[in-house]
């Protein structure tokens, strides 16, 4: 279902004019409800591991389903990404952890466009790092955001199944 866009209710009834409220008005008033209730969202996870993460260099996380998706955000053709349909403040979060790290540096971000990097974890310590990465991010009609694995291992990592990802709407 595609989310409806926002319009102002005041382009369809102006009290100053002296002219009964149209019925349209309510729909629309519910559709703009609606639309801010759920507003377009898409939560991402991974089936399997992802392995042969390279260390000293950034690997998007490669995407294998999707829990939500309001609006077709995610397509495993782009498997690794979600792309805005609307304009906005996106609320992202991601989770997941190596498999393995034996003191390394692990680092979890988020990566908007291909170029520019967002927030991020850092996590130095033994097995398993579990890490979380969240931030507020503004995204304009088809922008996308990818999750991003960096570590300084001596060697490739793998990057463990049942790891996730959420970008919703927040607001205009």
């Amino acid at each position: 279902m595609a989310t409806p866009s926002w319009v102002d209710p005041q382009t369809a009834h102006n009290p100053a004019a002296g002219v009964s409220i149209p019925y349209s008005w309510g729909d629309q008033v519910r559709d703009d409800l609606v639309f801010s209730r759920t507003g377009p969202g898409a939560k991402v996870k991974m089936t399997s591991t992802q392995t042969g993460v390279a260390a000293s260099t950034f690997t998007a996380v490669t995407w294998h389903s999707s829990t939500r998706d309001t609006d077709t955000m995610w397509s495993g053709g782009s498997a690794t990404r979600i792309t805005s349909k609307f304009s906005g403040w996106y609320h992202c979060v991601g989770y997941g952890n190596f498999t393995t790290s034996n003191g390394a540096k692990h680092q979890l971000s988020f990566r908007t466009g291909g170029s520019t990097y967002w927030a991020s974890n850092d996590y130095v310590g033994t097995i398993g790092p579990y890490m979380n990465c969240t931030d507020l991010i503004y995204l304009a009609v088809n922008d996308y955001v990818e999750m991003m694995l960096w570590h300084n291992h001596s060697s490739a990592l793998i990057f463990a199944a049942n790891s996730t990802m959420s970008v919703t709407w927040a607001g205009a």
